[in-house]
């Protein structure tokens, strides 16, 4: 068989031959204008016969061509044509197959990267939340001390409060007897009793400083305002008089239904 070395010089050699035909079919037109026109014959006698000569050689060596060069290359010219054919068909598949693949490759990285994007943005929103949910409990968890803090101060207040209303009672009159104490007691007690068996009476629980039969009964014990504020009696005034008219009271809030009630 051909070597491939070969098949290249005949393909060209092939390639060759068929554009000297192309020359061949102009000569022999111009000698067949020539001869129906002498008068137009583009060849003189001499190139004439030079032509006529290049077109017989031409004419021996395709024939040569025909019957001895292309039998024995065309049969492994066409392999080697199909063997290209091919190659050229294999080589344009692969191109398609890397583009297809690299096409997939994006797809998929763009999927991936997709999802990890949205995964971190997932695991951010809930380090987030779990952070917001360890920040509020540590605020609540605060919040719940500081209250608890000032409900201790608040009982230590009007526990120091009623000391130094029993204090101020004592020092009011050093000659005060016992008996004198407990009458004053007594009295504050029977005041304070009658609020706590009605507190929803809110005028019961709110004391004018001014009024005359508070002071006369209760107002005039020594350290007596000092002890109700003592128990949970907070100052408060008219916001609706005018400075110079504001009318003062001591209130003690109505207790809560459900955190105050005596089970």
């Amino acid at each position: 068989l051909p070597s491939r070395e070969d098949l290249e010089q005949y393909n060209e050699f092939e390639g060759l031959i068929h554009e000297c035909g192309n020359y061949i079919l102009k000569f022999k037109k111009r000698l067949l204008d020539g001869s129906k026109n002498p008068d137009a014959a583009v060849y003189g006698p001499k190139m004439k016969a030079k032509v006529e000569g290049l077109i017989e050689r031409y004419e021996e060596v395709y024939e040569q061509y025909e019957d001895i060069v292309q039998p024995l290359f065309e049969h492994a010219s066409l392999q080697e044509k199909d063997r290209l054919r091919r190659e050229e068909a294999r080589r344009k598949q692969d191109k398609k197959d890397a583009i297809e693949k690299d096409v997939q490759q994006r797809a998929q990285w763009a999927a991936n990267f997709d999802k990890t994007k949205e995964e971190a943005e997932r695991a951010q929103q809930e380090r987030e939340a779990a952070e917001k949910e360890r920040a509020d409990a540590q605020n609540a968890e605060l919040m719940a001390k500081r209250r608890e803090e000032e409900e201790k101060i608040r009982s230590m207040d009007e526990d120091t409060k009623i000391c130094t209303a029993i204090e101020e009672m004592l020092e009011y009159n050093d000659n005060m007897t016992i008996a004198e104490l407990r009458m004053h007691l007594g009295k504050l007690k029977e005041y304070i009793s009658a609020i706590a068996s009605t507190p929803e009476d809110d005028q019961l629980r709110t004391v004018r400083l001014a009024n005359r039969s508070f002071n006369d009964n209760i107002g005039c014990l020594p350290g007596a305002v000092l002890f109700l504020r003592g128990v949970g009696f907070q100052p408060t005034i008219d916001t609706n008089k005018s400075h110079d008219d504001m009318i003062r009271f001591i209130k003690l809030k109505e207790p809560d239904a459900v955190k105050d009630w005596d089970y």
